[in-house]
C-alpha cells in the first residue's frame, strides 16, 4: 500500500549519507531565535551533533527560520535526522521560555547537493543570509551561525570519507546516469548515484541553486 502523506508535510527523498541543504521555519513565523533563545538553539544543535553523529557542515538561525547543511549519520535518513534536530531544539526553547507548545512549523524543505559547487553554494548562502537580512555587516559577526568556522572539522571529515562530490566540470563530461546507476551497474566515485538527468555545464549561480532548494508552500512561506 502506498505511503499516505499529510498535505501539510513536504515529501522528502531520503538518500542516506549525502549532504542536504535544509530550511525550516518557526511556528507561525514567530521571531524566536534571538538572544538567549538563539544561543539555546545553537547549544542544543551542537550537542545533538556530538550525540547522534551527523555531520554539520553549516547552520544559521535567523529570527524566524533556520538553515542547515547536514549529512545524516550512517544508517539514518534526513527525515530521522531532522526529527532529532528540531525536537531537541524545541525542547530547549520551551525550557528557556518556561512554556509548552510548538516551536517549529511542520516539516522542512531540503535539497541534496550533488556537486562540490552546489555544496559550497549552500554553505555560502547559509552564512551570507544574516548579512543579506541586515542583521550584521560581516558573516563572522553573526553569533548564531557557523560562519566563524566552527563546522570546518565536519566539512573536512566529509571530504575525507570514501566517496566525494564531483565537480561540475567532471560531471559535464560524463554521460547522464540512468536510474541512479552507472553504465557498469555500480556507483561511480563522487556521483552518489543521484544524477538521473542531463548534466548542466558551468558553475551554478547561488540564486539559481536557492530557487530550486527552497520552494514556498503551505507551511513554509517567505523563506529567505
Amino acid at each position: 500500500m502506498p505511503e499516505i502523506r499529510s498535505a501539510r508535510r513536504p515529501p522528502h527523498v531520503d538518500l542516506g549519507r549525502a549532504p542536504y541543504f535544509v530550511t525550516s521555519r518557526t511556528f507561525e513565523s514567530r521571531t524566536l531565535f534571538r538572544g538567549a533563545f538563539g544561543e539555546a538553539a545553537v547549544t542544543q544543535l551542537l550537542a545533538d551533533r556530538q550525540r547522534y553523529g551527523f555531520l554539520l557542515l553549516a547552520y544559521a538561525f535567523m529570527p524566524d527560520h533556520a538553515h542547515f547543511v547536514i549529512v545524516p549519520a550512517h544508517g539514518h535518513t534526513i527525515s530521522t535526522t531532522m526529527r532529532v534536530v528540531k525536537g531537541g531544539i524545541a525542547r530547549q526553547i520551551n525550557i528557556a521560555m518556561g512554556a509548552k507548545g510548538a516551536v517549529w512549523q511542520d516539516g522542512f524543505y531540503d535539497k541534496v547537493a550533488r556537486t562540490m559547487e552546489q555544496l559550497n553554494a549552500y554553505i555560502e548562502y547559509t552564512h551570507r543570509n544574516p548579512v543579506v537580512a541586515g542583521l550584521v555587516s560581516r558573516e563572522a559577526e553573526y553569533a548564531l551561525s557557523s560562519a566563524d568556522g566552527r563546522c570546518m572539522s565536519d566539512y573536512q571529515r566529509f571530504l575525507n570519507e570514501p566517496f566525494e562530490l564531483e565537480s561540475e566540470t567532471t560531471r559535464a563530461r560524463k554521460p547522464a546516469l540512468q536510474g541512479g546507476r552507472s553504465g557498469a551497474g555500480s556507483r561511480e566515485r563522487g556521483s552518489f548515484g543521484l544524477d538521473t538527468g542531463t548534466a548542466r555545464a558551468g558553475k551554478p549561480t547561488l540564486r539559481g541553486e536557492m530557487e530550486k532548494a527552497v520552494r514556498p508552500g503551505e507551511n513554509q512561506k517567505g523563506i529567505s
